[in-house]
């Protein structure tokens, strides 16, 4: 009796010095087990998105990479490697949180690259799908005016200017130089298209940008400098620039794609004026070469919403889906989407012109 007690006790004592060692050991073996569990396989860009576009995001080839690793356990800066044509460089501002890696890389812009991540935790070495980044022209320009103080004239508040200096920026890191001009004058603007002129006969690219006020008059488009007076639509020839006079000077370039964005097309802003006549927003721009497109903030003879934020709404649009590698095709198709649902339908972008090549910021 007294060695079958003495086997249960041994038996007991076994059981809980085993219990208690699986809690001791649980958290290592936990751990060891939660590491080998990585799952590397869902490693994937967040930016550049796809390979093949043309991805320099600043001016100089400043490249920005953010790669999301979505993993099973926690990762260290050193766990994260980035190879561009086969070699380990070393990242500018390396950041590793909540399992996001994000670095900036320089690389030129006189030749294609391959650029690709590693993530290695234990054994386990993961690599992201290699990105093509194919160079960008330095031969873009843009000519970018926004018009807000008025001084005759209805204003704009802020928004133009706004609208100037943002898509400014963004074509700047999509590889154009641009001409920025605010509040111009008549001359002031004058002087820019020459000097837009000037510089584009050599392009293999041209954009021409305008927010502020637009009228029509005498079936002719015209962009309103800041010191406008018109006591008639007449007065538009001597007071207004001519659309047609940038239009024109792009006509004359060699560039394969040259693009006009007018987000101009407002209400009548000279209350002197009979409230019929010239109430109208730009009319269509008719006869324009394979090489040009013409998009409008809304349909001719119709006027676009200045909206209620930082931006016009076809602007605010146009900044949402403007980014590096995008085919002009499927940015207007998004933008015309935005800005109808953003109007409730009462806004649909319009276009004038057709492209026989394509084109990918």
């Amino acid at each position: 009796m007294k060695t079958r007690y003495t086997s249960i006790y041994f038996i007991r004592i076994t059981v809980l010095l085993f219990i208690w060692g699986f809690h001791f050991l649980s958290p290592m073996a936990y751990s060891q087990l939660y590491i080998n569990t990585i799952n590397l396989e869902k490693l994937t860009w967040e930016l550049p998105a796809t390979s093949g576009q043309n991805i320099v995001e600043h001016e100089g080839g400043s490249i920005k990479i953010a790669v999301l690793a979505h993993c099973d356990a926690p990762l260290a800066k050193n766990d994260f490697m980035v190879w561009v044509d086969g070699k380990v460089i070393t990242v500018d501002q390396a950041l590793c949180e909540n399992n996001r890696f994000e670095a900036t890389v320089t690389v030129g812009n006189e030749k294609e690259h391959s650029l690709y991540v590693t993530v290695t935790k234990g054994s386990t070495t993961k690599q992201t799908v290699a990105l093509a980044l194919t160079a960008i022209s330095k031969n873009r320009v843009a000519l970018v005016i926004g018009n807000s103080a008025y001084q005759n004239s209805s204003s704009l508040q802020d928004r133009p200017i706004n609208d100037a200096a943002d898509i400014s920026r963004r074509l700047k890191a999509l590889g154009f130089k641009v001409i920025t001009l605010t509040n111009a004058t008549k001359q002031q603007a004058e002087n820019a298209i020459r000097e837009f002129s000037r510089i584009g006969q050599s392009s293999d690219a041209a954009l021409f940008f305008y927010a502020g006020h637009g009228i029509e008059s005498e079936g002719v488009n015209y962009f309103l400098p800041v010191e406008a007076k018109l006591e008639s639509p007449e007065d538009a020839r001597f007071e207004a620039i001519s659309l047609e006079l940038v239009l024109g000077e792009m006509r004359r370039f060699k560039t394969k794609i040259n693009l006009v964005y007018l987000d101009a097309c407002r209400n009548n802003p000279f209350r002197s004026w009979n409230r019929d006549v010239g109430a109208r927003g730009f009319k269509a721009v008719e006869r324009t070469p394979p090489t040009m497109k013409v998009y409008y903030a809304t349909q001719p003879g119709d006027v676009a919403a200045n909206g209620s934020g930082r931006n016009g709404i076809f602007t605010q649009a146009l900044l949402e889906h403007l980014k590096s590698g995008m085919d002009i095709e499927v940015l207007m198709r998004e933008v015309t989407k935005s800005v109808y649902r953003l109007t409730n339908g009462a806004q649909t972008p319009w276009s004038a012109g057709s492209l026989i090549q394509e084109f990918k910021f």
